[in-house]
């Protein structure tokens, strides 16, 4: 198919002749057949254009890079995780034979047309200050996609704080949170535990410092 599909030069001498009685196909001329051999020539004729789309060379990953503080990176196939403290800049660029990027944050699928994502098509960079994933994927001018990257952020800093869980039941707010062994650690659990307490729910501010004062006296007895 390689040798005579790029230089047709009659549609009805490539194949119904040329195609099926190349060495590859193996079945004669059409005009030769003594009994129906379609189905078999349309089988052969899909394979080889299977083949063909599987020896397509691979679309190139997303380049990117982390700046502006220390991270520790652990990857592992498709996926990477950034362990760092403070702040991290994520900068990502397109690779050679690739026309643009898309990149999601909020666990959508970034191949998707519908999808809230961020389209690159040079140079793209953000600062990353919390736990998050980045998925990122590269697209052809032909809109072929490679692989999707998936890249963790996890923020050392807010390990004390309350996250909550991605999947929460229906109608409740899971949180989870490192149990901390120190004054400062327990602070910072507490300061995030009474922020997402005046975001969340309906106790206001007024009546969460009298809760806290009741606790403080209990606590002192």
């Amino acid at each position: 198919m390689l040798q005579y599909l790029p230089q047709i030069n009659s549609l009805e001498d490539t194949f119904w002749s040329d195609l099926p009685s190349s060495v590859g196909f193996g079945i004669g001329k059409v005009d030769s057949w003594t009994i129906d051999r379609s189905q078999d020539y349309v089988q052969r004729l899909e394979l080889g254009l299977s083949a063909i789309r599987d020896c397509k060379p691979p679309i190139p990953d997303p380049l990117w890079e982390v700046e502006d503080g220390e991270a520790k990176i652990s990857e592992q196939g498709a996926g990477c995780t950034m362990e760092y403290s403070g702040a991290t800049r994520l900068r990502v660029r397109i690779p050679r034979k690739v026309s643009k990027v898309f990149l999601t944050s909020n666990g959508q699928d970034p191949r998707e047309p519908d999808a809230q994502r961020v389209h690159v098509d040079g140079e793209w960079s953000e600062v990353v200050d919390r736990n998050t994933q980045i998925q990122m994927v590269s697209c052809t001018a032909d809109s072929d996609y490679g692989r999707v990257l998936h890249i963790h952020f996890r923020n050392q800093n807010l390990r004390y704080h309350v996250q909550p869980k991605p999947q929460s039941r229906l109608g409740e707010r899971e949180y989870y949170f490192t149990l901390a062994s120190d004054w400062g650690g327990v602070k910072m659990t507490f300061e995030s535990l009474i922020h997402e307490t005046l975001e969340s729910s309906g106790i206001s501010r007024q009546q969460l410092a009298q809760l806290l004062r009741v606790l403080a006296e209990d606590l002192g007895d």
